[in-house]
């Protein structure tokens, strides 16, 4: 048995060496000194939303949000000479303004939101560059949803 078992020991070792040269070489890979950071919606609103999100937005297409609530959707890297706007773009691309979200309270259709994303001033849409914020500390890019939204 302990004959068996010494043979064998060169075979193991490899493995186990290959196994841990793998497992460093994702541990020190430089690729995952790159932050992500998620898209986070956030309901601000005292009322339970939906948001449905049509077309070909990355990600699960229905959320469910409560109030004072938030879900994180998709992770995207980010690093130092990344903006709201570039982030945005990479979530959403650039070209389509086929994409829409819709916004649903209590069943009805309250807001439905197209895309392309661009800046639109004042305007509250996740299409809207000046409608997210960065919040480093939970490593996102946040877009809120607010009572007057739904109003």
């Amino acid at each position: 048995m302990m004959n068996k078992l010494i043979m064998r020991l060169p075979t193991i070792l490899i493995g186990l060496s290959l196994f841990l040269l793998q497992f460093s070489c994702t541990l020190f890979n430089s690729d995952e000194a790159l932050v992500k950071y998620a898209d986070r919606y956030i309901n601000n609103s005292n009322q339970e939303i939906e948001l449905v999100f049509k077309s070909s937005v990355e990600g699960e297409s229905n959320f469910i949000i409560p109030p004072n609530g938030f879900i994180d959707r998709v992770k995207i890297t980010w690093n130092d000479d990344n903006t709201i706007q570039r982030f945005i773009d990479e979530l959403y691309g650039t070209d389509s303004d086929a994409l829409i979200i819709e916004l649903i309270v209590e069943n009805e259709l309250i807001k439905s939101w197209n895309g392309p994303p661009i800046s639109k001033g004042d305007n509250n849409s996740p299409f809207n560059y000046n409608s997210w914020a960065i919040n480093e500390n939970d490593n996102s890019v946040q877009f809120t949803i607010n009572n007057s939204d739904i109003e």
